[in-house]
């Protein structure tokens, strides 16, 4: 607010139900599930904000999924050790396309020196694991 008469501003202080962070937990969340669970690309995902008013770059939701994924580290490790102990493991190699190896798929794609010669296979997959343990399946 302004004064009209001298010009002084006065802020008011935030509630303190809004938290010191800029991001909450559930904000996080919601951006780290939309691009991973939902494969909604950055820029798009960027997009959806601003529709709203509240526009967040995309970097800034890459960082804050970032950070979803750092806490959930030491979750996926302990459930790594469960699956280890399950009965039944499927798994599943489909071939994906890694944009961000790209560069090191083509070094490794040039063709051997030598005739007859073995070539490195410049291929990455990704893959899927879903481990039964008693009635529960992990996936990983």
């Amino acid at each position: 607010m302004r004064c009209s008469a001298c010009g002084q501003i006065f802020t008011a202080s935030a509630p303190a139900a809004a938290g010191a962070e800029k991001y909450s937990a559930r904000a996080r969340a919601v951006v780290a599930r939309a691009r991973c669970y939902l494969g909604v690309p950055w820029s798009r995902l960027a997009s959806f904000p601003a529709l709203v008013g509240v526009p967040v770059p995309d970097a800034t939701q890459g960082d804050q999924a970032e950070l979803v994924g750092d806490c959930a580290q030491p979750i996926c490790k302990y459930w790594e050790r469960v699956a280890a102990q399950g009965e039944v493991i499927y798994h599943d190699d489909t071939p994906g396309r890694i944009l961000t190896l790209s560069a090191e798929n083509q070094e490794a794609g040039a063709p051997a020196k030598a005739p007859g010669a073995a070539r490195a296979r410049p291929g990455r997959y990704t893959t899927a694991l879903i481990v039964q343990v008693g009635e529960r399946r992990i996936c990983l």
